[in-house]
């Protein structure tokens, strides 16, 4: 919920940060309440100067499809470049349906 505490400018700040923390295709995962300052629309706003673009967003941590009447958002912004295909589970797998990882790790 810290978008929430943050000016605008400072949102900004914070996002053009993290994406010079980000590797290449690293994903940024922010929750917090949807209508209020700070919320998914200041987000994508704030975005744009870092070069993060939205990838997914959901009503809650269990990934539920996100509506405009939800009253808190979970959004996986990404930054630029490429994303690794992890040799394993590693948190965030389950959010790119496109990759389905068999036994050994590798993508079928």
């Amino acid at each position: 919920n810290v978008p929430a505490f943050l000016s605008p400018q400072g949102l900004i700040d914070a996002f053009l940060r993290v994406s010079e923390l980000l590797e290449g295709g690293g994903l940024l995962v922010v929750g917090t309440t949807a209508n209020v300052r700070g919320g998914p629309t200041d987000q994508d706003k704030a975005v744009a100067p870092a070069g993060l673009t939205l990838i997914g967003r959901y009503s809650d941590w269990h990934l539920s499809p996100f509506t405009v009447d939800n009253p808190w958002s979970v959004s996986v912004y990404a930054n630029q470049g490429k994303r690794a295909i992890p040799q394993g589970p590693d948190g965030v797998f389950i959010l790119n349906r496109d990759i389905i990882l068999d036994g050994t790790g590798t993508s079928d």
